[in-house]
């Protein structure tokens, strides 16, 4: 990011600052509303560079699962993985094998059991796009030097367990 450049709050993150009432810490507010924009926007930077592959990110990662297993895996793994239901990792899955990119075979032994394997276009797929996914991904921070890097990702990894162990005390109250 330019040093010109100012950051500036959605409108929903406004309206939620501009509340009077309870007294509140602005910069607890204000830090957590930059980590949420700073995490859509990167999210949505990504569905975007992953359309022009007519790929999302859930299906990539499925493949590239399988791609670094190198065997063939249940349906119920990608929902543990993803930490999505069932139904959604069997959708995500009937459009990879749509696109041909993975083949499904039910187990001889249990019929309920779904078996996914890559293709070799889904090999392929993952081959092309892969490494250059990565590379974007690291490319969207190199305005930034590596010191500002390592005390942003010391920051944030402090961040992360306070908010975890914040989580925790909130969800006990409750």
């Amino acid at each position: 990011m330019s040093e010109n450049k100012e950051f500036s709050f959605s409108e929903k993150y406004k309206l939620l600052l501009s509340l009077e009432g309870r007294k509140t810490d602005i910069i607890n507010m204000q830090s957590v509303f930059i980590i949420l924009s700073m995490a859509n926007l990167i999210n949505l930077s990504c569905q975007k560079e992953l359309g022009k592959y007519d790929m999302q990110e859930n299906r990539l990662v499925i493949l590239l699962k399988l791609y670094k297993e190198k065997k063939s895996l249940q349906v119920s793994d990608f929902s543990k993985l993803l930490d999505i239901s069932s139904a959604t990792a069997t959708s995500l899955c009937k459009r990879l094998e749509r696109d041909g990119l993975i083949t499904k075979v039910r187990s001889e032994s249990d019929n309920r059991q779904v078996y996914t394997t890559l293709t070799k276009e889904g090999v392929s797929f993952v081959e092309s796009i892969a490494f250059s996914h990565k590379d974007w991904i690291v490319n969207l921070l190199d305005g930034v030097n590596k010191d500002e890097l390592s005390q942003f990702f010391t920051l944030a990894k402090k961040i992360s367990v306070e908010l975890n162990s914040n989580i925790e005390n909130i969800s006990k109250k409750e």
